[in-house]
């Protein structure tokens, strides 16, 4: 089911983090500590839960577009007007799977270094207050942008946490 909002729309950002202060409790780190350091967004249910928030804030449609001008230059790209979803592109062409691949390495950068920086940050978070049983999270917001589909974005971070290097996570 899609839903299509309407008339002024309030940014999710300060909705997510109005419910972290409100009803987690949380602490907003920007006011504790300074600038400098790498520090989470909030700290909330008495430290017990560290939340780092990135936002997709950036459209993709232009990087998406480079893409696609290269994309129709293939034999069987398929001709078609207007905006289709890229799965019903995909499944009339005779080898789908590398145009998958460049399809989500482009949209999957932003995705991967929002991911990177959070991982980051929430490791020196746990450095700097060490507790056993602190629980760290990511919440990642998608400020309206049709490209980043819920679907997209959970293959590029599925896809990111099982990748691996020399026996360690990319991230």
């Amino acid at each position: 089911m899609r839903i299509e909002r309407r008339g002024p729309i309030e940014r999710l950002t300060p909705r997510v983090e109005r419910f972290l202060k409100e009803r987690l409790g949380g602490v907003c780190q920007d006011d504790v500590q300074s600038p400098e350091q790498r520090r989470v967004d909030y700290v909330c249910r008495n430290g017990l839960l560290a939340v780092e928030i990135k936002t997709l804030e950036e459209d993709a449609n232009e990087r998406l577009g480079n893409l696609t001008d290269e994309l129709r230059e293939l034999e069987d790209w398929p001709m078609f007007y207007g905006a289709w979803p890229v799965a019903s592109i995909l499944k009339n062409l005779a080898d789908p799977e590398p145009i998958k691949r460049k399809i989500v390495n482009r949209l999957g950068r932003a995705v991967i270094t929002h991911l990177k920086k959070a991982n980051k940050q929430l490791i020196a978070h746990a450095s700097r207050f060490s507790r056993k049983n602190l629980v760290r999270a990511v919440i990642l917001i998608n400020e309206d942008h049709d490209v980043y589909s819920p679907e997209i974005v959970a293959h590029i971070v599925v896809h990111a946490l099982r990748n691996r290097e020399g026996g360690r996570l990319m991230l």
